[in-house]
């Protein structure tokens, strides 16, 4: 098995490379300050942005474990499918802008 996670020195953790060795999980190269190519970055801040409406209109937070689980599953899936595609179809788009700027900032 492969894995694929930035570079970055909380992901190079001697604890966590351990882990990841004891389960025989190959990590795949990837420089430490590496543009975040990922689509699922950006479902993270659509699900960030659906619970925070969500709170606001109920003019409160979970206030339990389970209350919080259970908002963050129901947002979750009720992103559309539609939004996912698009960003995992973007990849092309993405990949060429990281070249471009040559590992730079992107609009992604």
């Amino acid at each position: 098995m492969e894995f694929m996670q930035d570079g970055a020195k909380i992901h190079r953790a001697k604890r966590v490379l351990k882990w990841f060795r004891r389960r025989r999980i190959v990590l795949m190269p990837w420089p430490a300050r590496s543009p975040d190519l990922n689509p699922i970055e950006n479902c993270w801040q659509i699900l960030k942005r659906r619970l925070t409406k969500r709170w606001h209109k109920a003019g409160r937070r979970p206030t339990t474990r389970a209350e919080l689980i259970a908002h963050t599953q129901e947002e979750w899936d009720a992103i559309p499918l539609e939004a996912i595609n698009n960003l995992v179809d973007s990849m092309p788009h993405r990949v060429k802008a990281c070249i471009r700027s040559r590992g730079r900032s992107t609009k992604y």
